[in-house]
């Protein structure tokens, strides 16, 4: 929540423009005093892989948590100067202080789910948009680095809806660091293992 840092934040410059890069005027904190202008997005713990939707142009982000709660959270397209609410907020639930913090002005998470009891680091992958599964249009796959499984859910109206868990169909995957999707919009599923 510190403006004046870049870090938990979510960085967006042009690097085309200038050396070592330029901050277009548009960004939402140019010409704030005390504010680093590069800031797109604020309020990140440790965001593991993001991704936007080919399609709609959604970022999608997964945050891995301090030791309670693992996020997902979505910024609409075109969205900047979104603040996902760390370290007032852990997930849904409040974080510092434990109890009754503001949450005016924070875009909270999609998805959260409890550390340790179903995992311990969430890894963000990408909205399905390929061809090889037509009903699969528009599902988010992510998954969590130590539990090893494979989830989904499709977005609608900021709610995330259609959830479902994909290890009773695939097993566990141990170690997976990521995904990755290919020209066509099919996806792919990287592991250390």
């Amino acid at each position: 929540q510190n403006d004046s840092a870049l870090l938990g934040k979510m960085l967006r410059i042009d690097v085309d423009a200038g050396l070592p890069y330029v901050i277009p005027p548009t960004y939402p904190f140019v010409g704030i005093g005390g504010v680093r202008e590069e800031i797109w997005a604020k309020g990140l713990r440790n965001p593991y892989r993001w991704s936007f939707d080919r399609l709609t142009g959604d970022l999608y982000i997964g945050d891995v948590g301090q030791n309670a709660w693992e996020e997902v959270s979505v910024g609409p397209a075109g969205a900047s100067g979104m603040n996902y609410g760390w370290n007032t907020m852990e997930g849904a639930s409040c974080y510092s202080p434990s109890s009754g913090c503001n949450t005016s002005g924070l875009t909270l998470p999609v998805v959260v789910y409890p550390n340790p009891s179903e995992g311990r680091s969430v890894v963000g992958g990408y909205v399905y948009r390929g061809a090889a599964i037509p009903g699969l249009q528009g599902t988010y796959f992510y998954a969590d680095f130590f539990s090893g499984w494979i989830r989904s859910f499709r977005l609608a109206g900021g709610v995330a809806t259609d959830r479902r868990d994909w290890t009773p169909s695939l097993g566990t995957v141990n170690s997976i660091s990521g995904f990755g999707e290919d020209g066509a919009g099919e996806l792919y599923v990287t592991s250390f293992n």
